[in-house]
């Protein structure tokens, strides 16, 4: 469930500079869960995609390399975690990158303009293609009514 991450902060100062924590911003807040929420969420795409990995969202640089983790959410083992999976589709393999922890929230509580089920009504998680870039495209995990 959405909640705020408990004892996680972004560092917001510029390169070099002394580190100024912010919250997370509250529309980032499925981005993070506990451990066993995040593992909810990878058997969920893992049973849809082929070669799921988890993986710490900092190991990928750029701007998760700014999230600060307390004792607090270490003890809690809050932490942003990425899914990088492939599936296929009739046009061919698609790349998938979705947070474990979104998906969790999503099955039940649907991202407006995304998911395609309304709250209490059976729905499955199915993929979409969102680009057609070559061979291996993006692709988007959604939750459809079934």
């Amino acid at each position: 469930m959405t909640t705020k991450p408990i004892g996680v902060f972004q560092n917001d100062a510029p390169p070099y500079a002394p580190i100024h924590r912010i919250e997370i911003a509250e529309a980032n807040w499925s981005w993070f869960s506990n451990q066993a929420d995040a593992d909810r969420g990878f058997d969920m795409i893992d049973a849809l995609c082929d070669n799921a990995t988890m993986v710490y969202a900092e190991t990928l640089g750029g701007m998760y390399s700014q999230y600060i983790y307390t004792p607090p959410a270490k003890a809690l083992t809050i932490h942003c975690r990425i899914v990088n999976a492939t599936t296929r589709d009739a046009e061919g393999v698609l790349n998938i990158s979705e947070y474990p922890s979104d998906i969790v929230d999503r099955d039940t509580t649907p991202l407006p303009f995304i998911d395609e089920y309304t709250v209490g009504q059976p729905h499955v998680l199915a993929v979409q293609r969102a680009t057609s870039e070559g061979p291996r495209s993006r692709g988007q995990l959604y939750w459809k009514a079934a």
